[in-house]
């Protein structure tokens, strides 16, 4: 087993679009099966995988708690649960 987390930060050039920068390092990193991000979770910023997103469905069915995690749904879920 082999854990290596590291952070960088970039400096564009004006210009650059840099949406466009971080989604082809994901492209790149996901391409080679990395798992992001390592250490803080997805929050916000990345989309959460299949279990991930299950689980946060599973433990807040209504989407009250966080809406958007994971990049998930910001609207409020309907369910029978309650």
């Amino acid at each position: 087993f082999f854990c290596h987390v590291f952070h960088q930060d970039y400096v564009l050039k004006k210009g650059v679009d840099a949406k466009e920068v971080k989604a082809e390092m994901l492209r790149i990193l996901d391409s080679r099966g990395a798992k992001y991000p390592a250490e803080h979770n997805v929050g916000h910023l990345y989309k959460a995988e299949e279990g991930l997103a299950a689980f946060y469905q599973r433990i807040d069915p209504t989407n009250t708690f966080n809406p958007g995690v994971g990049k998930l749904e910001k609207h409020k879920r309907n369910c029978s649960c309650c």
